[in-house]
């Protein structure tokens, strides 16, 4: 067959001249961004609690996702998004604004960055449609929502576990706490496998606002998704069918209002906040003979670890010694004699303090004959005759920026 003859001037000028975009859609203008990202914070917060909204979940990214389809740039991409994670969390964080003002903002500019990431990826890896791009490349439409769930539960993943231990909070999945029958797929995926089934939900919908693929496209996608669905509900009603739960121990928790400023000072001493839980403690008990275990609230207690015992049994005498060693054992004993006597085990958030020691144990020392002092926010357990065990819980995971 005989192809026509070009130009090479004609062909040369068609393949350098600039691309013709037709004009702005609304996802391009940034009234209508603004609009879609705070749609889309608006949508995703009520699915969480106290809203409990969860089946808005499902469309909360698809704004979003939209938004993402219209950008023409990778910068304008990572702004708007990383624009509305940082609304989002800011709405659903904002407590943490009380503890840390300046650890709050690194925080969340941090995390909100993840939102960033997972619009570059998806517009990078050509998932969505560009509307206003005269050559749009096909969406293969199952691929895609399978792509666009992954990418999204893996920037979860990194978020909940990179960068000092990472920030498990706020995961998509999280906001299907109120449909039991979906959150019983954890067995086997955790909280990631739910959020991967929430971002395919959202994909699909956004995919068919966009018309990513003529109707006929979005047929076997539908069916596929339909039957992930009904596969894990059928399994989540399965597992909620099982008689699996059985008599456990019965608890008591005694929790004081006492204030506390950000420094961890409470607005009580040790023996004031001593004497308030073996008061109150005892009182309950009185009226509630048949608990296995007590529970008291975190850093309540002063330190029973044995090493910090025995440093202030090794110093020189003189009277912060003898106040502090009575405050000391004045605890153990109260919190022993209450434990015997109502033959009841306690759990207690408490203070370690140690010095830094060597593998031998043995207490390390700097070039001036200093010993270097750790402080460490604890969980001590006793048990019903009064004894402290010798395992201890450390608190390992702080929140970053914190």
């Amino acid at each position: 067959m005989n192809q026509p003859v070009v130009p090479y001037g004609r062909l040369h000028a068609a393949r350098t001249a600039p691309l013709v975009y037709g004009p702005r859609t609304f996802a391009q203008r940034w009234y209508g961004r603004t609009a879609l990202l705070l749609l889309s914070v608006v949508l995703l917060s009520l699915a969480y609690a106290p809203f409990n909204q969860f089946y808005l979940a499902w469309i909360a990214l698809v704004p979003w996702l939209i938004l993402v389809s219209g950008c023409r740039s990778k910068k304008v991409v990572f702004f708007w998004s990383w624009l509305g994670g940082t609304i989002f969390y800011f709405a659903n964080m904002w407590w943490l604004l009380k503890v840390t003002p300046a650890g709050t903002v690194a925080l969340l500019l941090y995390i909100a960055a993840y939102w960033g990431y997972a619009a570059l990826i998806i517009r990078g890896c050509g998932l969505l449609p560009n509307p206003t791009n005269p050559q749009p490349k096909p969406v293969t439409i199952l691929p895609a929502i399978f792509l666009i769930a992954a990418v999204w539960t893996a920037l979860e993943f990194l978020r909940g576990y990179i960068l000092w231990g990472g920030l498990p909070w706020l995961f998509l999945g999280h906001s299907q706490t109120s449909f039991l029958a979906l959150c019983q797929i954890a067995d086997f995926s955790g909280q990631f496998g739910v959020s991967f089934f929430v971002m395919l939900v959202n994909a699909l919908i956004a995919l068919a606002i966009l018309k990513a693929a003529p109707r006929s496209g979005f047929v076997r996608p539908t069916i596929v998704l339909a039957s992930v669905f009904v596969a894990a509900i059928a399994y989540g009603i399965f597992r909620m069918s099982q008689n699996t739960q059985y008599d456990g121990p019965t608890l008591m928790v005694v929790q004081s209002n006492f204030p506390q400023d950000n420094s961890g000072a409470k607005g009580a001493s040790r023996e004031d906040l001593l004497a308030f839980h073996v008061k109150y403690t005892r009182a309950a008990l009185a009226n509630n003979p048949n608990i296995d275990l007590v529970a008291w609230s975190e850093t309540m207690m002063p330190e029973f670890n044995q090493e910090w015992h025995q440093l202030w049994l090794d110093a020189p005498p003189g009277k912060a010694r003898d106040e502090r060693l009575a405050m000391m054992d004045a605890a153990r004993n109260q919190v022993g004699e209450l434990l015997l006597e109502h033959n009841v085990a306690l759990i207690t958030g408490g203070e370690f303090t140690d010095v830094e020691r060597d593998q031998n144990k043995e207490i390390v020392f700097d070039d001036k004959h200093n010993a270097h002092f750790m402080g460490r926010n604890s969980t001590y357990l006793f048990d019903r005759n009064g004894r402290l065990s010798g395992t201890r819980y450390d608190k390992i995971h702080l929140v970053p920026f914190g």
